[in-house]
C-alpha cells in the first residue's frame, strides 16, 4: 500500500513537472521571454503591466529585515532578486528550468525544486509568502493553501496576485483562445498558458472561500 502511494505521488509530480516544463519553454535560459510575435505597442503595455504588478506586490509584502521570505512558484526569480539582500529568501518551483534560471538570477537565495502541495519546510518557519500568477496553475488549491498555512508563522502573511476570472484580461484571453481553436493551428506555450489561466482562475469570492476553509484571514487589496 505504501509502495503504491509513493508511486502515485511520483507520477503526480512527474506530470506536473512535464506540463510546467511546457510553460517554462516560454523563457530562454536567461529568464527572458521568447518573442513569439513582435508588436511594439503590446510590448510597451506588457512591460508597464509587469512593472505595475511588481510594485503593487512589493508594497503588499512589506518585507522587513530579518524576515524569512518564501516565493511559491518562484519562476525566473524576479521577487527573490528584490529581497535576497534584505532577508532570507527561499524559492520553490516544480520546474527544473525555472529553478536553473532562478539560481542564476538570485544566487543568494535558496532555490528548491519541489511541489507547493508538499513544501519541504518546517511548521511556522516563514514570515512572508508570495504567489504571483502561481495559484492559478495549482491543481489542488486547498492542499496548497493548507501547506502554506502550515509553514507560515502565526502572524505571517500570504500575498496572492492572480488573474480574476471575471476581469477584462481573462475575457480577452478567452477571445484569443476561441480564435486560436477556430484557426486550427497548433497551440504554442503562450496559448497553453492562456488556456490554463482562463479555465483555472478564481474571483474574489472563490479566494475568500478557500482562504476561510484552511483558517486564513482574507483581505482584498
Amino acid at each position: 500500500m505504501n509502495i503504491c502511494k509513493g508511486r502515485d505521488m511520483k507520477e503526480e509530480k512527474d506530470g506536473k513537472r512535464a506540463w510546467m516544463g511546457v510553460l517554462a519553454d516560454y523563457y530562454d535560459v536567461d529568464g527572458k521571454e521568447k518573442k513569439l510575435i513582435v508588436n511594439a505597442v503590446m510590448e510597451k503595455w506588457r512591460n508597464l503591466h509587469y512593472y505595475g504588478r511588481r510594485e503593487i506586490v512589493k508594497e503588499m509584502l512589506d518585507i522587513r529585515e530579518g524576515n524569512v521570505f518564501l516565493d511559491c512558484g518562484c519562476g525566473t526569480g524576479r521577487f527573490l532578486t528584490e529581497f535576497e539582500r534584505a532577508c532570507l529568501t527561499i524559492g520553490v518551483d516544480i520546474s527544473n528550468k525555472y529553478c536553473h534560471i532562478s539560481r542564476r538570477k538570485a544566487p543568494n537565495s535558496l532555490i528548491i525544486q519541489g511541489d507547493i502541495e508538499y513544501l519541504p519546510l518546517k511548521d511556522e518557519s516563514v514570515d512572508v509568502c508570495v504567489m504571483v500568477y502561481t495559484f492559478v496553475y495549482v491543481l489542488n488549491k486547498a492542499k496548497a493553501l493548507k501547506e502554506i498555512h502550515r509553514v507560515l508563522k502565526r502572524d505571517g502573511k500570504l500575498v496572492i496576485f492572480d488573474p480574476n476570472c471575471l476581469g477584462l484580461r481573462n475575457f480577452l484571453r478567452n477571445l484569443q483562445m476561441i480564435k486560436r481553436k477556430m484557426s486550427g493551428d497548433d497551440f504554442s506555450p503562450s496559448d497553453i498558458n492562456r488556456l490554463l489561466v482562463t479555465s483555472h482562475s478564481l474571483n474574489i469570492f472563490g479566494f475568500k472561500k478557500r482562504a476561510s476553509e484552511v483558517g486564513l484571514k482574507f483581505f482584498n487589496y
